[in-house]
């Protein structure tokens, strides 16, 4: 799927409740056939005001029952996912979603039911939930744009504030293309024109986001001339006027609309702008004032997507590893000194690597060649023999892959293909080879790309066992061995476990960390996969890409601070908090709502080792009662930092 702007929320709250030892699985939201948007400004997902995680994307035909766009919520921080409803029975949707009151929300989208071409509607609905029937429902939809009248509109994303509802789009007024925006004062029922942000030009690439600070609403978009550009008003009036369009920075003709940019608001009202241009890189607001020149976060990559925790930044974005090969790299944002931490990491399937050893050995010659590197990058026709200058040639011939982990698929890029030949495929298990047939792919090598070793991703044979192959450390081994030799032999330029990790979505604002979800594979249906806070470990010094290869490195979280469940839980009005420390050191503990704003600070300072209890009465900074609803809590000390949930019954 996509996303977009205003989001929110730390990496470093992973750390819960201890120490973990490794990365749990992420969780699987759907096996059914989905997308990315290719319009990476939008978003897809959102926490509503209760703590469920809500999702909408396409799924499948709409011709089938229950798919088209659909809405799937999450009760358990993404760990498992429920098909709730069905918004509408249509494709090419492109959805963006706000969070609405209660549990509700406000979906946009596009279509072109009414054409072909560039004749697009920008539709609206919002879905609530009935508490009386226990059922999500489509309690109203609208047309922001009928392209019947209007003639199209595409790439649709909305806000919310102050009683208003905002959508921008990309526009095709016959003129040329321009960003429109259209306000709603009723809920969505009727929606008014409010703005062009600048005139109609011949480039189709105009897509935009806004954002939220200071009592100002802030359009940024990226138009014509390669430019980004923004425009900003007061909250307030419908019908209130919006600023001069200014310049934010020239860009060159090579991001285009579907390299993506994303934008987030953090606590001292700045805007970070993150964007993709030969690689990826930073702006941002500095007292009303945007940089001059960008930040480089990364010399490579695309389609990022930026978070806050109110200072701080995280951004993830997808990382080229070969053709249709994503890495899902991340890196963090010190709001303090204004500077990128240079040690990031990815959020990988732990099936979905470079591999760990690779292996060609030529059954005439008897030798053997480390191809690992040569699997792991992009150059021509290295993952051949030395003797044969083959990947496979003769029969006995055979190409070893070992990862220190199952994985269920590999992406085998071809710079000759193989033809007249063919090869067995097998895995060790634990005394002999074992034949086995791929589920899917061209496992002969007569054609490159996608290869499905198991039906399910992850996973393989209950027997598969480790192997020391030619002196390597004992690995999970596969080979293709040649059974019949080949009159053209496949030479492979590159042989990973990487697919297409792509288009990641964070929830806005999310007092639980960072909730990620991305769209992945092409070897079978397109799957979404999100993982939530709770199964990250040491986050802030994550797995580095290196020198073309992942390098290896325990996925273990520093000692850290113990925050435990609140009591009572659910409370009114009064509850008490108890944390402990392994070492003395500064301390701190606040209270966020849903939405990730601060509520309350319950201790802030030095505190000695050992445990300690604080209490909340309920009440917020400013004296007032909190009403009723889900709160997070979260402790920092140590460079640590560790969250968790409570309810408040007034």
């Amino acid at each position: 799927m996509a996303r977009h702007n205003v989001l929110g929320a730390s990496l470093a709250a992973a750390i819960f409740l201890g120490t973990f030892s490794s990365i749990a699985e992420p969780s699987l939201l759907t096996t059914n056939y989905s997308y990315g948007s290719a319009f990476s400004n939008l978003r897809s997902m959102a926490r509503l005001s209760d703590g469920t995680l809500a999702f909408a994307y396409q799924k499948g035909s709409p011709a089938s029952a229950g798919n088209g766009l659909v809405l799937v919520t999450s009760e358990d921080n993404g760990a498992s996912w429920n098909q709730v409803l069905q918004i509408a029975a249509i494709n090419n949707v492109f959805p963006d979603i706000v969070a609405g009151p209660g549990r509700s929300l406000y979906v946009v989208y596009s279509t072109n039911s009414d054409g072909a071409g560039s004749k697009k509607d920008a539709s609206f609905a919002k879905v609530e939930y009935d508490a009386s029937t226990g059922t999500w429902k489509v309690a109203r939809t609208s047309f922001i744009v009928d392209a019947t009248t209007l003639n199209g509109a595409f790439n649709a994303v909305i806000a919310s504030e102050g009683g208003l509802l905002w959508s921008a789009m990309r526009y095709y007024g016959g003129a040329g293309y321009s960003v429109r925006v259209y306000v709603s004062a009723d809920d969505g029922a009727t929606w008014s024109y409010a703005l062009e942000a600048d005139a109609p030009g011949p480039n189709a690439d105009e897509t935009a986001v806004f954002a939220t600070f200071g009592g100002k609403l802030a359009l940024i978009y990226y138009h014509q001339n390669y430019q980004f550009r923004s425009r900003v008003r007061d909250i307030g009036s419908p019908t209130g006027s919006w600023g001069a369009s200014r310049l934010i920075y020239q860009v060159t003709s090579e991001l285009g609309s579907k390299s993506g940019y994303s934008a987030v608001v953090d606590d001292q009202d700045e805007i970070h702008l993150v964007f993709s241009q030969r690689g990826i890189k930073h702006l941002r607001t500095s007292g009303g004032v945007w940089q001059g020149v960008p930040i480089v976060v990364s010399a490579s990559g695309s389609d990022p997507a930026v978070a806050t925790d109110g200072r701080d930044l995280w951004v993830v974005w997808q990382n080229p590893i070969g053709t249709d090969q994503y890495a899902m790299p991340y890196q963090r944002y010190d709001g303090a000194s204004a500077t990128w931490d240079p040690m990031g990491g990815s959020f990988q399937h732990p099936s979905e690597r470079l591999p760990e050893a690779a292996w060609c050995y030529s059954a005439t010659a008897g030798t053997w060649s480390d191809v690992t590197l040569g699997a792991g990058n992009k150059s021509k026709y290295d993952v051949v023999n030395a003797s044969t200058l083959q990947t496979l040639r003769d029969p006995g011939d055979a190409l070893y892959v070992g990862m220190s982990v199952p994985f269920s698929y590999l992406r085998v890029l071809l710079g000759t293909k193989g033809i007249g030949g063919e090869s067995a495929w097998e895995y060790w298990n634990g005394t002999a080879w074992t034949v086995f047939i791929p589920t899917f792919g061209p496992y002969h090598f007569e054609a490159g790309k996608d290869l499905r070793l198991w039906p399910t991703i992850g996973e393989g044979p209950a027997d598969w066992s480790t192997l020391s192959v030619n002196g390597s450390s004992a690995l999970y081994y596969v080979r293709a061995r040649a059974t019949l030799g080949y009159s053209t032999a496949p030479r492979a330029t590159q042989i990973t476990s990487y697919e297409r990790n792509r288009f990641a979505a964070v929830v806005p604002r999310d007092p639980a960390g960072l909730t990620l979800s991305w769209t992945r594979g092409k070897t079978g249906p397109y799957t979404i996969e999100t993982r939530g806070t709770v199964a990250w470990t040491d986050i802030g010094g994550g797995t580095p890409l290196l020198a073309g290869r992942m390098a290896a490195r325990a996925f273990s979280a520093p000692a850290g601070p113990g925050l435990h469940q609140n009591f009572p839980n659910p409370f009114n009005p009064r509850t008490t908090i108890r944390f402990s420390l392994a070492t003395a050191g500064p301390v701190r503990l606040n209270v966020y709502d849903v939405q990730g704003r601060t509520v309350a600070t319950l201790a802030e300072g030095a505190y000695a080792a050992g445990t300690h209890e604080v209490a909340w009465d309920g009440r917020t900074r400013s004296g007032v009662a909190a009403s009723s609803g889900v709160y997070w809590y979260r402790l920092e000390a140590n460079g640590a930092r560790a969250t968790r949930r409570m309810t408040l019954l007034q």
